[in-house]
């Protein structure tokens, strides 16, 4: 990599990222990985003296071609940040599990695991959201412009981690006695959708709906925004709707920056390979000096003068035409 590095700005930031992915794949390399990662994101320490390095580096360009270079880079940036939360979100959310209940389903020990693993399992798992969640928030910070997709995808994260949390509620356990009495068991889960309400309301729903708003404001729609438009379909079901037929597959997505470009060089320039040379025809030394061709050279059958007038009309006869 240190040829990479001393190539322009933008072409480093996408490398490092580049490679930081390709050690994400690879066993035993997430310590790799997270270096490369950590390396894009010391890029943009100061987003307009980045902004301003890339600018320079390619003083003949015009505006439009240097801007596409910034939104290359900040998607690399983009995705270094994406990557931090992440690992964020895996050590310090995931690790908070729904308590299992284990009990004979009487009313007194399924109360007694609510109030008390529940509501513990609960307190915990709501600090480490909110721990977490600003991790995601520093790619809607990202300047001059946050990078579309990973702003998608923070926000699809941040509020489906929100999502979970409310849909955690209803694997609470019911007594058995409950199950069997229509009244009782919708009393209890009302009780239980209540107490989620208000991180329904204000921290999941808020957060999908803008994911899905970015979503169709730049055109983009991926696995991310796919999350964000079926827990709203779910859960508000006379808001959102998931219509599959009206777009295709959210695979299919293309951001305009992921087409294959040709190799970069460490000068910033594309890669292009060199022109093939022209075919060079040999020509004997007898036909440069005469000018002509040895008509012995000629096929069969068209040799000059009566012999091939003879050999023409010998022939079978070609078909549709009479002998």
């Amino acid at each position: 990599m240190h040829v990479i590095d001393r190539a322009a700005p933008d072409v480093q930031v996408q490398a490092h990222a580049t490679l930081a992915r390709v050690y994400t794949k690879m066993k035993n390399s997430d310590n790799l990985a997270k270096a490369e990662y950590a390396r894009v994101r010391g890029f943009w320490n100061d987003p307009a003296a980045a902004e301003a390095k890339i600018k320079g580096a390619y003083p003949g360009e015009d505006a439009g071609a240097t801007d596409r270079r910034l939104a290359k880079a900040l998607n690399a940036v983009g995705e270094a940040f994406f990557y931090a939360a992440e690992e964020k979100r895996k050590a310090e959310v995931e690790p908070v599990r729904f308590p299992a209940y284990t009990g004979p389903g009487d009313k007194d020990t399924v109360l007694k695991h609510i109030n008390g693993r529940v509501k513990d399992w609960y307190t915990k798992k709501k600090a480490a959201i909110e721990k977490v969640e600003p991790e995601y928030i520093k790619i809607l910070d990202l300047k001059p412009v946050p990078p579309p997709k990973w702003v998608i995808a923070a926000g699809s994260r941040s509020g489906l981690m929100w999502g979970d949390l409310v849909d955690d509620f209803r694997r609470a356990p019911i007594p058995e006695a409950w199950k069997k009495d229509a009244e009782l068991r919708g009393v209890y889960y009302d009780a239980l959708d209540r107490a989620s309400e208000p991180f329904k309301v204000s921290n999941a729903k808020p957060a999908l709906k803008k994911c899905l708003d970015l979503s169709v404001k730049y055109q983009y729609f991926d696995e991310y925004s796919r999350n964000c438009e079926v827990w709203l379909a779910k859960n508000y079901k006379s808001e959102y709707h998931v219509v599959d037929e009206l777009r295709g597959a959210p695979t299919l997505s293309n951001s305009g920056l992921d087409e294959k470009a040709p190799p970069i060089l460490t000068d910033g320039t594309f890669w292009h390979p060199p022109a093939a040379a022209p075919e060079k025809t040999v020509v004997s030394s007898d036909e440069s000096s005469s000018g002509k061709k040895d008509d012995s050279a000629k096929p069969a059958g068209k040799a000059a003068g009566n012999g091939g007038g003879a050999a023409k009309g010998g022939g079978k006869p070609l078909p549709g035409k009479k002998k």
